[in-house]
């Protein structure tokens, strides 16, 4: 999938030829590389740039989805505060 905007991705692997394929995999499907290390929690093989390309895609969308609950909390937290001054003034 060609993506409209760039996405910025890092890949880890300890493997520097899966490492190197997930790269080619993921310049060519129009993504940022921004960094590469050779330890970390998760990772697929062998690579496809199909599972990469969907990973990359679910891990954007649970980024969304924690940064709307993020704003929803604040602006919550922010509604009971004003709750328990307007209580504290009867």
């Amino acid at each position: 999938m060609k993506n409209p905007q760039p996405i910025r991705a890092m890949i880890v692997d300890d493997e520097v030829l899966i490492l190197e394929a997930i790269r080619d995999f993921l310049s060519h499907l129009g993504y940022t590389i921004v960094g590469e290390a050779g330890d970390g929690a998760y990772r697929t093989k062998p690579p496809d740039a199909g599972a990469i390309d969907r990973t990359i895609t679910i891990a954007m969308a649970r980024f969304k989805d924690m940064m709307e609950l993020r704003r929803l909390n604040a602006e919550l937290e922010s509604r009971n505060r004003e709750l328990q001054a307007g209580l504290a003034k009867v």
